[in-house]
């Protein structure tokens, strides 16, 4: 049965949810505070589970024209003499998992998004802040007291999420602070290339005081690299979202590093900062069942999985299954505690993930480095020995397991709802 639904945001889970419920006919509208379509942050990873859920929403050949660069291979390198410590080709990962990683930059993947939202009917409303949620209608109040009703309300507007902050008890809200800063710089690729020191650096770097991931990244017509210094958080950090920061003053935590990483800071003097969260709840719903909540408002992770913009995605296309399953308006509640069920075991095990690799990312030198990175590409779960798929509905113990990584990365989502729906 068709329904009325209003997405909250156009982040990635608002846009993938608003073309997977238009595949299923319903009729869909997206309210936006912003006035204009805004990208927060800069590079997203789609690995091979992301790349399958982007094509099961039907926007593959778009995604790829428009902005993906699959790379050739996945790098980390130590951080002080720049060793590679773990290697893999892009091609083993579609040997392994159909499917290859690609490279994005999240402001060409949102308006892919949009285009195909746009494609398929779907309503965008931008300037239109939520200011509060009825619940039981279910409806959302826009700034100037309009209330835009529908059968279903979606709240897809990140970490800071107002529809969360209207539906679920604050009791039941955990947002943890892991003592990080992102300081995050886009480097044109020609500033990259005209140095043969820089010129190589490709994925990671790992050391005691933090890591840098980079992504080379298409940006329009050009080609960017993207850099996340992520280091401990600084006492003078200030709550809140993304901000303009002096980079000078988090050179000294890398100074050990590279000299192709001190040139890289060497580059600019200003740059995007903002704190790492991440977010658990008891649920996703309210109580009146007919508002839910996905994305990172649901469950933000820690960037260390590389795994925020693949959730949204898996969310989006089961959440669109569930509904085929609601024969009216009446029996949508039952449908979205059982795609609760469906979802919040697997999003938990990779926000642990998150932490995990963290820990792993940024162990200080010593032997449990050193063990770590003997064993690297066995913990990745890769290489020519991949452990054997997990039985349909089985969880891993742990994300420390071998069978984490395939679990992670070759994991179908419409797969395992249509079999969790079916039992």
């Amino acid at each position: 049965m068709p329904f009325r639904i209003v997405i909250v945001g156009t982040g990635i889970a608002g846009l993938s949810a608003a073309i997977a419920l238009s595949n299923k006919g319903h009729k869909v509208t997206i309210v936006e505070a912003a006035f204009q379509l805004q990208a927060v942050g800069g590079f997203v990873v789609a690995d091979a589970n992301a790349s399958r859920c982007i094509d099961q929403l039907g926007t593959y050949q778009k995604f790829v024209e428009k902005c993906g660069i699959d790379h050739d291979r996945i790098l980390f390198r130590r951080y002080a003499d720049g060793q590679c410590v773990f290697d893999i080709k892009n091609t083993e990962l579609v040997d392994q998992f159909n499917y290859p990683r690609w490279g994005v930059h999240r402001a060409d993947y949102q308006q892919m998004l949009y285009a195909g939202a746009i494609e398929r009917s779907v309503e965008v409303r931008l300037g239109c802040r939520v200011v509060s949620v009825d619940e039981n209608c279910p409806a959302v109040i826009i700034n100037g007291g309009e209330r835009v009703e529908a059968d279903l309300v979606i709240g897809a507007d990140g970490v800071n999420s107002v529809v969360r902050k209207a539906i679920i008890p604050e009791s039941d809200i955990t947002v943890r602070d892991r003592g990080f800063d992102v300081t995050r710089v886009n480097y044109p690729e020609s500033v990259i290339l005209s140095d043969p020191e820089t010129a190589p650096l490709m994925e990671a770097c790992n050391g005691p005081v933090g890591c840098i991931p980079m992504q080379p990244v298409r940006r329009g017509d050009t080609k960017i690299l993207c850099v996340d210094y992520l280091n401990p958080r600084e006492s003078d950090s200030a709550p809140g979202g993304a901000r303009r920061k002096d980079i000078t003053k988090i050179r000294a935590y890398f100074k050990p590093y590279t000299s192709a990483i001190q040139k890289l800071m060497s580059y600019v003097d200003e740059a995007i900062v903002w704190q790492l969260h991440d977010v658990t709840l008891k649920s996703w719903m309210s109580k009146s069942g007919k508002v839910i909540l996905i994305g990172d408002a649901a469950h933000a992770v820690l960037p260390f999985s590389g795994s925020g913009g693949a959730m949204a995605l898996e969310d989006s296309l089961a959440l669109a299954e569930c509904l085929d399953h609601a024969s009216d308006i009446d029996a949508i509640p039952k449908i979205l505690q059982k795609f609760q069920e469906i979802r919040k075991p697997r999003c938990e095990l990779i926000r642990d993930h998150g932490i995990n690799v963290s820990h792993l990312w940024t162990m200080q030198d010593g032997p449990q480095q050193q063990e770590r990175d003997k064993i690297f590409k066995h913990k990745m779960g890769f290489g020519p020995q991949l452990p054997p798929r997990l039985p349909l509905g089985e969880l891993p113990e742990s994300p420390n397991v071998p069978t984490f990584q395939p679990w992670l990365r070759g994991y179908d989502i419409l797969e395992f709802t249509k079999y969790q729906l079916a039992k």
